[in-house]
């Protein structure tokens, strides 16, 4: 079980107050329609047949994913690819999931390019950071999902713990402190200390946003 609490994070944490609210949230649709939907500058997956909100990502959520993009990036070979949060992969129900981040590596991809609608295959690594608005049992949901549909590891990244929880088909892994993230099975040679994905201490104390 991943040794995480949300109750952490306050009202004065949230960075997203005055945001609108989603537009399509809890709207019933077709695939065809999710894909066409207009930006409203929130992001949606597919559950279900509905389009569900996504929590708004702030300072602290995005620089951890850049770094991530940026440390993947540099162990990758030229020929695999590296995805943001703004990619959707279609699960075989029918569902749309978008990790913040994933990794397919070379091989996989029809003719080895990058499709221009949802992908239909799964990654071999999806990325999940977490922010103080997402709900337990729905990240939860999403690991099985991705070790069902054959990801080879999950990556719950945990900010406020700062440390990460590494899921693979029958184990899960805490990985902090003076830890060393590996890729494993699903980037190998990947390694970074953990000091290089999370923000400096002081410097995380000055952002009040996810």
């Amino acid at each position: 079980m991943i040794a995480t609490t949300h109750a952490e994070a306050t009202t004065a944490e949230r960075s997203d107050l005055d945001a609108p609210s989603p537009r399509f949230h809890g709207q019933r649709m077709t695939i065809e329609q999710f894909a066409a939907l207009p930006d409203d500058d929130h992001r949606y997956e597919y559950i279900n047949g509905e389009a569900r909100a996504m929590s708004p990502a702030g300072g602290r959520h995005g620089w951890i994913a850049t770094r991530l993009i940026i440390l993947l990036g540099e162990s990758l070979e030229e020929s695999d690819h590296l995805f943001d949060s703004s990619t959707g992969y279609r699960l075989p129900n029918g569902n749309v999931l978008s990790p913040d981040v994933s990794v397919i590596l070379v091989g996989r991809l029809l003719g080895e390019e990058e499709p221009v609608g949802f992908i239909t295959i799964a990654p071999d690594l999806a990325v999940e950071i977490v922010s103080p608005g997402d709900l337990y049992g729905y990240l939860q949901q999403k690991v099985a999902a991705y070790l069902d549909w054959g990801v080879k590891a999950v990556w719950v990244v945990e900010p406020a713990q700062r440390q990460v929880m590494v899921h693979t088909a029958g184990q899960i892994i805490r990985i902090h402190g003076d830890d060393i993230l590996s890729g494993g099975d699903a980037v190998p040679g990947f390694s970074a200390r953990l000091d290089k994905i999370f923000l400096p201490q002081r410097a995380q104390s000055l952002i009040t946003n996810p």
